[in-house]
């Protein structure tokens, strides 16, 4: 008889996982845009510390990061289903054993974790070190989740998992750069105000080029 092909999840699992993934990837760049306001286009206080400004922005990024904790929380049951090839109904009964035998399910626990204690980070900080840490780990948790998805399969798969590592670091900064303006709002410094029509504009000229 025939070999059976590889199985392949049922449409909900698959809505469910798409879902999912674009929820957590916006909230992820939602969060990373609220640490970029708070870093760069806020004032400082004395000694480093936060103003008004800065903790309206960790404020914003507190609360993206807990939708983004949601969505990834999520992806670990609905992407390793999807991946797998199973109804979403048959992980949450073995969800460790489906976490630690698929990449992209442990991508997706560690962008959960990495958002949650930036969700903590953010609401706690009084200063502006933890929330450089914090978004450091956010890109590195995108970047996690890009290497792990469709880029890691396939004929060369280690020049497309190259390439979304540099794409992931090149545009997740310019992207909640642009994000941090309008967390930021009207009236900021004439610098900052330039700098972010930069980095709106990169991406076009970018896209002009090719």
């Amino acid at each position: 008889p025939p070999l059976p092909a590889r199985p392949r999840a049922d449409g909900f699992t698959g809505l469910v996982s798409s879902v999912g993934d674009l929820t957590a990837r916006l909230a992820a760049l939602a969060t990373l845009g609220g640490l970029a306001a708070l870093l760069a286009y806020t004032p400082t206080g004395p000694g480093r510390t936060l103003t008004g400004a800065g903790r309206r922005a960790a404020t914003f990024a507190a609360r993206s990061a807990q939708v983004w904790f949601a969505a990834s929380a999520l992806q670990t049951v609905a992407n390793a289903a999807f991946v797998v090839g199973v109804p979403l109904g048959l992980v949450p009964g073995s969800w460790w054993t489906f976490v630690v035998a698929n990449q992209s399910a442990l991508a997706w626990l560690f962008s959960a974790l990495v958002a949650a204690a930036t969700s903590v980070t953010a609401y706690v900080a009084r200063s502006y070190a933890p929330p450089v840490i914090a978004y450091i780990a956010g890109v590195l948790a995108l970047a996690f989740v890009g290497v792990t998805g469709n880029a890691s399969v396939g004929l060369d798969h280690d020049w497309a998992t190259d390439a979304m590592i540099a794409v992931t670091l090149a545009f997740v900064p310019l992207a909640s750069s642009a994000v941090g303006v309008l967390v930021r709002g009207p009236g900021g410094d004439a610098d900052a105000d330039a700098l972010a029509r930069a980095l709106l504009l990169r991406p076009r000229l970018l896209l002009v080029d090719q």
